[in-house]
């Protein structure tokens, strides 16, 4: 199995001795990753001040497949991709003046759910997103597959909010 680590402008997949099997730069701060079916990791990155966020897909041998960039909202350009679909769509947090929930789809379109404080995401096996936002809770219908496949889908590692999966 293999593990993955980000630092600023730096993501690392690490093999199960602990050694580094690739390295790959990357445009600024770097947040969790995540992995779809194919074992393609996305990880978010920002520059501290100043341009636009970033999404990058990077294979399983540490080749950027592509990127995207992410249009600054407000003052803090702050974004992390908290999951993956099997559809390939990619969801994630923007933090500016205002937290916004978004998506980009495999045509690299961005769509934004929701704007508020944005404290928690998921999404279940049919595709639902169900978020919490300030003091509301809400559930999109998307047809996006549900999560993707693999052992590491959203942020917090497997659907059930734990490592293994069970």
């Amino acid at each position: 199995m293999t593990n993955y680590d980000v630092i600023p402008s730096k993501v690392y997949a690490l093999n199960a001795d602990g050694t580094i099997k690739w390295e790959t730069e990357t445009y600024g701060g770097n947040t969790e990753t995540v992995l779809d079916e194919d074992h393609n990791l996305y990880v978010s990155s920002w520059k501290e001040f100043g341009g636009p966020s970033r999404i990058y897909c990077i294979s399983p041998e540490g080749n950027i497949l592509w990127f995207k960039d992410i249009p600054l909202i407000g003052r803090v350009p702050f974004i992390y991709v908290v999951g993956i679909s099997s559809d390939k769509t990619v969801y994630f947090f923007l933090r500016s003046d205002a937290g916004h929930f978004c998506s980009l789809d495999k045509d690299m379109n961005i769509q934004m759910y929701v704007t508020g404080e944005i404290s928690e995401f998921i999404m279940d096996k049919t595709g639902n997103l169900y978020l919490l936002a300030g003091r509301k809770f809400y559930c999109f219908k998307d047809d996006n597959g549900g999560y993707a496949d693999s052992e590491w889908p959203m942020e917090s590692k497997s659907p059930s909010r734990n490592i293994s999966g069970d």
